[in-house]
């Protein structure tokens, strides 16, 4: 999680009337903070269209970004829920649980517990013998599986006469 704080908030800006009618807002220069990992302080350039000549008090803004470091915490165990109406007395899921490290922000990971996320299936369209199912999980926003790195499970028929 983040906090993103631009200063100064406002602008001072003055052109022409009919130019100014039309203003909504002012574009700073592009920059990327692709997964960003840490706090940071930049100075951007306000950008200005071609076709006005304003005056801005101001063509720098600093924008600032404070990112919340991040920790993990372990559950052991974790049922691998079926999706509803699907047959467990007829197909066994392997494996029935998963023990998962997750990474969440400081400030969250203390408060996560089993009742935040689940850890389902899709269910097959068709099921055989044994088939793969992708798991699908519901997690907390800011939330992320580090470990393990499993995407599916097997379904297994329980039916002892399925190869005959």
């Amino acid at each position: 999680m983040s906090q993103i704080r631009v200063e100064p908030e406002t602008v001072l800006v003055s052109g022409p009337s009919p130019y100014m009618s039309k203003l909504k807002y002012l574009q700073t220069d592009s920059t990327s903070f692709v997964e960003l990992d840490r706090s940071l302080e930049e100075q951007i350039a306000l950008l200005l269209p071609d076709s006005l000549k304003l005056t801005v008090s101001d063509s720098l803004v600093t924008l600032s970004i404070v990112v919340e470091a991040k920790r993990t915490k372990f559950f052991d165990s974790v049922t691998v829920v079926p999706p509803k109406g699907f047959n467990l007395t007829k197909y066994a899921v392997v494996p029935e649980t998963l023990s998962l490290t997750l990474e969440a922000p400081e400030s969250l990971v203390d408060s996560l517990s089993r009742d935040d996320f689940e850890i389902s299936f899709k269910r097959p369209a068709i099921l055989r013998d044994s088939v793969r199912a992708a798991l699908r999980t519901t997690l907390p926003e800011h939330v992320i599986i580090i470990a393990p790195l499993i995407d599916s499970v097997l379904i297994i028929s329980r039916d002892e006469n399925s190869g005959d």
